[in-house]
């Protein structure tokens, strides 16, 4: 559903930016809205780990998050989208292609192994092209003293997340869905899981 629900998004956003007609303009503006807070809805109600089916509410997951920065990425068709929470508030933003995020995992994964035995390796360019195409224009919206929770798809948890630059410095923590970590959260506490303070496990996977 939330994939369905993004694509629309990022086809009335085209339609806009091709509209010359005002009322046009704010008739798809207000239908990419409506689509926005399904996209809140939709997400919030995600399954989590275990075969859990409880559903969470928008509020939830607000609360629950705090101060925390949430990026949820989701491929639609091909693409990487990203659902952004912070401060209560939610955004999509477009990443980027999958195959070249996938491209640039593989790349930063071969530079590690290489590393580990003994060649001379640069990991820095490695983690700038992972930022730019695991996260792309995200950079902005995570400011350098806030936690983030990212969950990407399966495919991408076992990325060396720890390289890219605007996660350095910061706790972070990875997770299959929201609805698993705030459910995580609210069990006993768990370091990995990020709801603790000061850096978690994950942030210090690739230091």
């Amino acid at each position: 559903m939330i994939d369905d629900l993004l694509a629309t998004i990022r086809g009335l956003s085209h339609r806009i930016t091709e509209e010359s007609d005002p009322a046009g303009i704010r008739a798809l503006t207000r239908s990419r809205a409506a689509k926005e807070r399904a996209v809140r809805l939709a997400w919030a109600a995600t399954a989590g780990s275990g075969g859990r089916t409880s559903t969470m509410s928008s509020a939830e997951l607000v609360a629950q998050l705090a101060d925390r920065i949430l990026v949820q990425l989701v491929n639609v068709d091909g693409t990487l989208h990203a659902v952004v929470v912070r401060d209560g508030r939610w955004r999509t933003l477009r990443v980027g292609p999958l195959e070249v995020a996938q491209q640039a995992m593989d790349r930063a994964l071969y530079g590690l192994r290489s590393a580990t035995r003994g060649r001379p390796i640069s990991l820095e360019p490695l983690g700038l092209r992972l930022e730019a195409t695991l996260l792309g224009p995200l950079s902005r919206w995570l400011p350098p003293d806030r936690a983030v929770v990212i969950s990407p798809p399966a495919a991408f948890l076992g990325a060396p997340w720890g390289l890219i630059p605007s996660l350095h410095d910061r706790s972070f923590s990875l997770t299959p869905s929201a609805t698993a970590w705030v459910r995580a959260c609210q069990g006993p506490a768990d370091v990995g899981s990020g709801c603790v303070r000061g850096r978690t496990r994950s942030a210090e996977r690739w230091r």
